[in-house]
């Protein structure tokens, strides 16, 4: 059989990042999954990931261009909404803990890093809320919208020394159980 060669795009490392997604940012990320639209009860464009996700999946976002880490002042701030299943357990790595979004770095693209820990609905009183607020056969059929935005912010020093070059991704884990609406995100700012 003739050598399959695959050829990837070229990517330049960037200093910064910043996208609201209404003007720029559509082509900027790689995802088996998420999507950049308007969705009814939001104002602007985001990335969505599919309400309700799939069950028993791991959905990822890579931004294609690596991030070179500042010696100061690498943080990375994004506005979210996290309706995803509630765990029984305290930490993402636990049987019990469920359904979980993460954000994780990686230099080398084979080992991801956890730039925060994994969460989910219980992360905010305004998220559980909804996501409890219709629960029908084990599965919450609320949806997300405008109100429930929170923003995370996270300097990059703790997890990766600078100067080095690193691609950063968002992950939804999901198990077996119960399905719900998902995953949103605006604002990014590296």
């Amino acid at each position: 059989t003739p050598e399959r060669r695959i050829v990837a795009e070229p990517v330049t490392a960037i200093a910064s990042y910043s996208s609201d997604f209404n003007t720029s940012g559509n082509n900027d990320f790689i995802s088996n999954s998420a999507s950049i639209k308007m969705y009814d009860g939001f104002d602007d464009a985001a990335l969505h990931f599919p309400h309700p996700y799939p069950n028993e999946s791991e959905l990822t976002v890579k931004l294609k261009n690596p991030i070179k880490i500042a010696s100061d002042n690498s943080i990375m701030s994004f506005d979210e909404i996290v309706l995803v299943e509630e765990g029984l357990s305290n930490h993402y790595t636990e049987t019990n803990f469920f359904d979980y979004v993460i954000v994780e770095g990686t230099k080398d693209g084979l080992s991801w890093e956890p730039l925060v820990d994994g969460y989910d609905s219980r992360r905010e009183t305004d998220w559980l809320t909804r996501y409890n607020s219709q629960i029908v056969n084990q599965n919450s059929l609320a949806t997300g919208d405008k109100s429930l935005f929170k923003k995370r912010t996270k300097n990059l020093l703790k997890t990766f020394e600078p100067v080095v070059l690193i691609f950063i991704r968002f992950r939804l884990n999901s198990d077996t159980l119960a399905f719900v609406w998902g995953w949103v995100i605006v604002n990014i700012k590296i």
